[in-house]
């Protein structure tokens, strides 16, 4: 995300408003920043506000999504989970190309089309579709934001 690009701050902003108040509190700080930015314009100050919310939004750790409760039973088999409000999945793209990150404005398929990795025993540089397999792993809700690392020592 560029936060100097206008632009993208609007578009991310229009998504907030649209799809991320989850409460009373939430579309409270949207509607403040949505009204500064039209009478004022992007500054230091909004952006600074909305990367604060931003990162609120996002789940701590590697994944798009936090554990609500970890216990299983018979009715759920699962873990309960709250996947980050920017994640989404494409259903047009292959599934492990089809993940999509709103805050970051890009998917699986354009991060493969795009990042390039180093061959580390011949030093070429290639993107994951040279390569010919699905580097990225948004599709499953692997983060590609860096927002919130779960900066815990491991033992």
């Amino acid at each position: 995300m560029n936060y100097e690009d206008t632009a993208d701050m609007d578009k991310l902003l229009v998504f907030l408003v649209e799809e991320t108040a989850q409460n009373q509190e939430d579309q409270e700080i949207i509607d403040t920043i949505s009204s500064e930015v039209k009478e004022f314009g992007w500054n230091k100050n909004l952006l600074y506000d909305l990367r604060q919310y931003i990162e609120s939004l996002v789940p701590v750790g590697d994944y798009c999504y936090k554990y609500i409760s970890r216990d299983i039973d018979d009715e759920t088999p699962y873990p309960k989970t709250e996947t980050c409000p920017f994640w989404d999945s494409d259903p047009n793209q292959e599934k492990q190309e089809a993940g999509y990150c709103h805050l970051l404005q890009h998917g699986d398929w354009e991060f493969n089309e795009s990042k390039v990795y180093v061959n580390c025993k011949t030093g070429e540089k290639q993107t994951a579709n040279e390569i010919g397999i699905p580097l990225s792993l948004l599709w499953d809700q692997c983060k590609e934001c860096s927002i919130n690392p779960d900066t815990r020592e491991e033992n």
